[in-house]
């Protein structure tokens, strides 16, 4: 919704005054940002909360394990991140 962005707060005053003052406008944002939330992962808060528990698994696992930290791929992790809500 690049329509949004304001890159001044001059702009983002402009851009908060119209939507306020266009009829319908605040309702059509809010139904499209419903739309596109529900296809995106980052409200898949259960998906989301399972791949941040199997990275601080990971690391702590390293850490008994008296490695050093590391950057963790959760692409491949266990079966846990990788079921469905």
């Amino acid at each position: 919704m690049p329509e949004l962005i304001a890159y001044s707060a001059g702009e983002y005053v402009e851009r908060a005054v119209k939507i306020a003052r266009t009829t319908g406008m605040i309702e059509e944002i809010k139904h499209r940002i419903m739309a596109q939330a529900a296809g995106s992962a980052l409200f898949h808060s259960r998906h989301i909360t399972r791949k941040i528990e199997a990275a601080y698994q990971a690391a702590m696992t390293r850490a008994w394990r008296g490695l050093p930290p590391d950057h963790l791929d959760l692409r491949n992790c266990t079966d846990i991140c990788n079921e469905t809500d």
